[in-house]
C-alpha cells in the first residue's frame, strides 16, 4: 500500500470521531476519585484518552476506550460506596449510548437542543441498580444504605461532600458503634456490657433496643469465599444476586457452622470478598520463574553430527525432530527441545523435563498453544491432554487456525489453479490471472 492510500485511510478512520467542544465541556481531564463522576466528567475522560493516543500517533476509536473507562468507574470510584451496581454489560451499553448521543448532538451545535444536552451532562453518571429519583428525594427502595443517602443526595445536587470524607465518616461509624465481641464459641463466661447491646446493624441508623432479641449471637464463624467472589466479579453478577445464590446453595447442601446455625452470606460479605479478590489479583505479578502460557511448534531441522568410521570422525548432516518453545504472551523464546520421538507421550514428557531443567514453574499455567495436528489436539492422547493429566488441571487450548486450515486449503488451491508450469513461475494459472481484475467483478 502506498503512502497516499495509508494517509487517506488514517483520515477516514478519524472522521467518525466526535470533536471536542472545549468551550462547552472544558479542557480534557482524567476522572478523579474525589467526587462521583458526572456525564461531563466521563466525556472529558474520553477526550483525555484520545489526546493521549494522538500524542503517541496511535489509531484509536472512542469505543476502544470504553473498557478502560468501565474499569475505572467500577473498581476505583463506585466500589468505594459498596452498593449494588449494574453488571458490566449494561455499563458498557450506557457508555456507548452516551457517545452516540454526543456524536449526534455535536452536529447540532448552536441549537437549543445542544445547549439542553450540555446542561444535562452535569448530572451524576449513576451506575447503581436503584431506580429512585435521587436528585429530588432520597432512596426509598432500600438498595442504598441509610448512611449513604445524604451523601448521594449531595452528589446529585450541591456536591459539597467528597468520597475521602465519606470513607472517613464510615470508618468512624464502624469503630464507634461496633464493639469487640467474643470470638470463642465455647466461652460461656462472656457477658456483654450495656454499650455493647446497641449495635449498628448493616451500618444503618436502626438501633436495636436492649429488649429486642438479636438473631446474631456472640460468635460468628468466619470464612473466605475468594473463588466465589472472583467468578461473580468476572461474570458481572451484582452483590444482591450473589448473596442470594450463595445462601441458597448453603441451604441446599445443609451447610451449618460449628454451633449448628445455618450459614448466611449477606451483600456486604459479598462486597468485602470482591474487594479482597480484586486486591489480590491486582497485586499478583508473575516473575521470570513462572509461565502463564506457552506455545510450541515442531519441525525436522538439519543437524550437524560427527560419525566415527574406522577411528576417524566424519561430519554428517542428519534430520532431527525438534520443538521450539515460546513464552506467551509476547512470543519470547525459551529454548529448543531435541525430541527422542514424535508421539504425544514423548513430547509431553520432554516438555515437562525441559521446564524442570529451566527452573520454570507450571503451577500458574493457564493455556498451551500449538498447531492443529492430531498429535497435539487429540482428545484422549494429544500432547495438550497429556499435559492436563500431568498437571492435574484443565488448560486453555490455543490452536492456530492458520495451521488448522493450511493443508485443506492448499490442496483445494492446487486443484483449482491447475498450473502447468513449475518452479519460480508456477503461479500462472487461471486464479492468478483473475486476481488482477477481481475489483471489477460484481458481488452477487
Amino acid at each position: 500500500m502506498d503512502s497516499s492510500t495509508s494517509s487517506s485511510d488514517h483520515q477516514s478512520d478519524l472522521q467518525h470521531m466526535p470533536r471536542h467542544d472545549v468551550f462547552s465541556f472544558g479542557v480534557s481531564a482524567e476522572m478523579d476519585t474525589i467526587n462521583l463522576p458526572t456525564y461531563r466528567d466521563v466525556l472529558k475522560h474520553y477526550f483525555f484518552l484520545s489526546d493521549a493516543a494522538k500524542n503517541r500517533n496511535e489509531m484509536f476509536s472512542y469505543r476502544k476506550f470504553t473498557f478502560n473507562v468501565t474499569d475505572k468507574l467500577i473498581f476505583l470510584i463506585w466500589s468505594q460506596l459498596r452498593i449494588e451496581l449494574l453488571d458490566r454489560k449494561h455499563i458498557i451499553t450506557k457508555l456507548n449510548r452516551l457517545l452516540e448521543k454526543y456524536k449526534r448532538e455535536i452536529q447540532r451545535k448552536g441549537r437549543p437542543t445542544y445547549r439542553k444536552f450540555v446542561e444535562s451532562t452535569a448530572k451524576v453518571f449513576f451506575i447503581g441498580t436503584c431506580q429512585c429519583s435521587l436528585e429530588v428525594n432520597t432512596c426509598n427502595c432500600g438498595k442504598i444504605p441509610q448512611h449513604l443517602k445524604e451523601f448521594m443526595f449531595d452528589q446529585h445536587n450541591s456536591r459539597n461532600l467528597c468520597l475521602p470524607e465519606y470513607n472517613e465518616y464510615v470508618s468512624e461509624i464502624i469503630t464507634t458503634t461496633i464493639e469487640k465481641t467474643a470470638t470463642n464459641p465455647e466461652d460461656n463466661s462472656y457477658e456483654p456490657t450495656p454499650s455493647e447491646l446497641e449495635v449498628n446493624i448493616d451500618m444503618q441508623s436502626v438501633w436495636v433496643p436492649v429488649e429486642e432479641e438479636s438473631k446474631r449471637g456472640n460468635y460468628t464463624q468466619r470464612y473466605d469465599a475468594f473463588n466465589f467472589a472472583m467468578f461473580c466479579d468476572r461474570f458481572g453478577i451484582p452483590d444482591r444476586q450473589s448473596s442470594c445464590l450463595a445462601t441458597a446453595l448453603f441451604k441446599d447442601i445443609n451447610l451449618k457452622d460449628n454451633r449448628g446455625n445455618p450459614v448466611v452470606m449477606d451483600i456486604f460479605k459479598v462486597a468485602r470478598e470482591k474487594m479482597k479478590a480484586r486486591e489480590v489479583i491486582s497485586r499478583r505479578r508473575y516473575d521470570g520463574s513462572t509461565v502463564i502460557a506457552f506455545s510450541y511448534d515442531g519441525r525436522k531441522n538439519d543437524s550437524l553430527t560427527h560419525e566415527k568410521i574406522e577411528e576417524k570422525w566424519h561430519p554428517q548432516i542428519v534430520k532431527e525432530p525438534q520443538l521450539v518453545v515460546l513464552r506467551e504472551p509476547g512470543e519470547s523464546l525459551i529454548g529448543y527441545i531435541n525430541l527422542k520421538g514424535e508421539t504425544a507421550e514423548i513430547k509431553s514428557k520432554q516438555l515437562c523435563e525441559f521446564f524442570d531443567a529451566k527452573n520454570l514453574s507450571l503451577t500458574d499455567l493457564i493455556g498451551i498453544g500449538s498447531d492443529g495436528e492430531n498429535t497435539n489436539t487429540g482428545v484422549d492422547n494429544g500432547v495438550i491432554r497429556k499435559m492436563e493429566i500431568r498437571l492435574q488441571k484443565p488448560l486453555h487450548w490455543f490452536i492456530c487456525l492458520l495451521h488448522f486450515n493450511e493443508l485443506p486449503l492448499r490442496h483445494l488451491y492446487d486443484t483449482l489453479e491447475k498450473s502447468v508450469t513449475k518452479g519460480p513461475r508456477a503461479l500462472t494459472g487461471g486464479l492468478i490471472e483473475k486476481l488482477n481484475e477481481c475489483e471489477k467483478y460484481q458481488v452477487q
